[in-house]
Formats: structure tokens, sequence, C-alpha cells
């Protein structure tokens, strides 16, 4: 029978918890049975050993609200906030079936046959841009994400990429009453707002991060992230190791990440390298502008077209159609062959065919240089772009000090 509408009776808690999946500094992670909806959710919570403060509220709200804009196929969706029958915050948010990336990349830093066999490179960078497009998306909000790790990536078992945890996540539109965001330790402890203490996690955190002074992070600094992901699964080790935290945070200050070639145990091609490297750049105007970029960069390789980040050279070029116009090419080096070999016993008009032939595809490829070196003038006006932005911001907030 349905309920009596004129008798008020109080909310019933509609989620049976199964298990604790995961725990955070402040919040824990459970699933969950929706016993309305009948399906599997995921529930995070705010931790029943915390004596959590206003602070710790606000920020739960905070990454719930978050979460809310940013619908996105790549973003873990979430479904409602409320609170538990003994005062606790909560949301719920979809239950992924499948596996961490971090877990995948351990796997393949351990050899087992099976991983390496279902994850090639190909297929990581296929997960790689999926989260670049991710990120993308936030930044267009004006969210950026301040702990991209493997870890927070889930890959489901039907092909899903979900980028998870936004708990760390500022956005950059929004004014607020704790200006820089909540900051954690490196031991992963909530810490008050102070400007100076890092926020992330140490081994993917860019330098400016480090000590995370006002204006200094910002979408560039998930970009930095992003490569120290690329590196990982490149190599299968984060950027830089390290013995102690300390030891490991002066690394990222003072010292360049190895070249991936050198590290992995199988072929880092020059051109992802390239790519990897300038991600992770120390300077934030040396890296990727937007993540649009590193996105178009990653994509250009896997389709054999040049990328910004490594050096290239008509012959390198001419390799790179080659590849991406395999049929076309080897028509044309068959009739090159035909056309040396056959000499001697090919009439004028056949010759005249065949070399008519190579003259047109001759004709063509300075129209193909042209579109790429267009596809790189648009990139520096991007960059230029910025650039001015930063210096008109750099004004304003000098002309509001005096």
């Amino acid at each position: 029978a349905f309920p009596d509408p004129t008798v008020e009776t109080p909310p019933k808690f509609r989620y049976k918890i199964l298990k604790k999946i995961a725990q955070g500094g402040i919040g824990s992670v459970y699933k969950v049975y929706d016993e309305d909806l009948k399906r599997l959710v995921a529930l995070k919570v705010i931790r029943q050993d915390k004596n959590y403060s206003d602070r710790m509220i606000h920020k739960f709200i905070r990454e719930a609200r978050t979460l809310a804009k940013l619908e996105h196929p790549h973003i873990v969706p979430i479904h409602e906030i409320g609170f538990t029958t003994d005062g606790r915050v909560y949301f719920v948010m979809k239950y992924v079936r499948g596996v961490s990336l971090h877990e995948v990349l351990d796997r393949l830093r351990q050899g087992d046959k099976e991983t390496v066999e279902e994850y090639s490179l190909e297929k990581l960078l296929q997960i790689f841009l999926s989260i670049c497009q991710a990120v993308s998306f936030a930044h267009a909000q004006g969210i950026i994400h301040r702990d991209l790790k493997p870890a927070n990536v889930m890959l489901g078992e039907f092909g899903e990429v979900l980028v998870m945890d936004w708990g760390l996540a500022k956005n950059l539109k929004e004014s607020s009453p704790y200006p820089y965001g909540d900051m954690i330790d490196i031991e992963g402890n909530p810490l008050g707002s102070i400007e100076g203490k890092m926020v992330g996690t140490v081994h993917y955190v860019p330098p400016e991060q480090i000590f995370n002074r006002a204006g200094e992070v910002d979408e560039r600094s998930d970009i930095y992230a992003l490569g120290a992901i690329l590196y990982e699964m490149l190599t299968f080790y984060p950027p830089f190791i390290g013995g102690t935290k300390e030891e490991l945070i002066q690394d990222i200050l003072e010292k360049e990440p190895r070249r991936p070639s050198k590290i992995a145990k199988r072929k880092v091609p020059y051109e992802l390298e390239a790519i990897c490297l300038k991600a992770l750049s120390k300077r934030k105007k040396d890296r990727y502008q937007t993540v649009r970029d590193l996105y178009e960069d990653v994509q250009n390789f896997l389709l054999h077209r040049p990328v910004l980040a490594a050096p290239s050279n008509p012959l390198r070029r001419l390799v790179k159609w080659a590849k991406r116009n395999q049929l076309f090419f080897l028509a044309l080096l068959v009739a090159f062959l035909s056309l040396l070999i056959l000499s001697p016993f090919l009439g004028i008009a056949w010759k005249a065919a065949i070399l008519t032939g190579a003259l047109v595809a001759a004709a063509v490829y300075p129209f193909v240089f042209y579109r790429e070196t267009k596809r790189e003038v648009e990139y520096l006006r991007r960059k230029v772009k910025k650039l001015e932005q930063e210096k008109e911001q750099w004004w304003k907030s000098k002309k509001e000090k005096n």
C-alpha cells in the first residue's frame, strides 16, 4: 500500500552497505545496493572516525557539486547527495565494475602475460586520449583536477574510461571562502587553508603545485600530471621515484626525468618520448598550453602524422605520409620501379604516363607540408594568446595590490 501523504514520516536510508572499497583522508567509499532502484552504486561518506569540521563538510559538498557540473562520458556521474541517519553527508555515484589504471600498470610492470597481451601501447594511448577528453572538458568549465594519477582512473569491463576522485578539484571561475582549496600534506593528512602546502599526490604533482602559491596552479598543472601518467604508460614507473618523500620532492623541483627510452622495457617511439617530456617541463610556459594540444599530438602520433613536440624535417614527414597512405605509396613505388626496370622495353606513351603519375604525386606533397605547417602556426597562435592572457592577469593583480 502507498504511504498516507498526510502523515509525516522520517526519510528512510535506502542504501544497503555491502563492502568498503576505498578510504581517503576524509571520506570512505562503499559498494552499496539501492533498494529503491534495485541497482549497485558507490556511496562516498565522511569517515566515522574523523572529527569533521565545517571545512570538511564544505569540501565534501564542493566535490559533489563539482561532479554534478561535469557531465561527460569519461567522468564518473553523480546521482544524489544527502545525509545518513547519523547526520553525515554522503553522495552517490555510478559503481564502476573494473580495475584502476594503477592496477593495470602494476601488472604490466610485473610482466603479467595476460595483461601484456591485452594492453598494447596503442590501447594504453587510447585510454590516455579518453583521460585527456575528460580533463579538457573540465578545464572548459573552469575546473582543474589537481590530483590526476593512474589510481584515479577506472577502466570498466566494457571499455569505459572514467576519471575519478574530484575531491581536490578547484573551480577557477568561482570565488570561495577557502581561496586556496583544501590542502593535504605529503602523508595525505588534511590541513587548513594554508598557502604553500602541497596539494595532490607527490609522484604526479608539478613543481608549482608543491608550494601551491596562489595563482600559480592552473590548467597546465593538470597537463604535467597527464605527462606523468603518459610517462608511466611508457615505462611502467612514475617520472620520479626517489628515496624519501622529501628527496622525491627535491628531484621534482631540481632534476629532469630520465628519458623513457632509456628505462622502458619496450621500444618507446621518439615522438611519444618528446610529447611526454614536453608535458613534464618544469616551466609552465614550456608545456602544452592546453590539454587539446596534448591530445592532438598523441592522436597525430597514432595517425602517423607529424607531432608538434618532435622536430620534423621533410624526410620524416614523407615517411609518416607514406605510413598514412600505404597503398598509394606502394603504387607510386611500383610505378617508379617499373619505369626504372622496364624502361628499355616501354614505349614513349607508357613512360610519359608513369612519369606524369610520379610528378603529380610530387606536386601533392607540398600541399601536405603546407597543411601540417599551418597546424603548427595555429598552435603557436594559441600559445601566444595564452601568454597574453597571463600578462593581462598579472597587470590586473598588480593594480589591485597597489
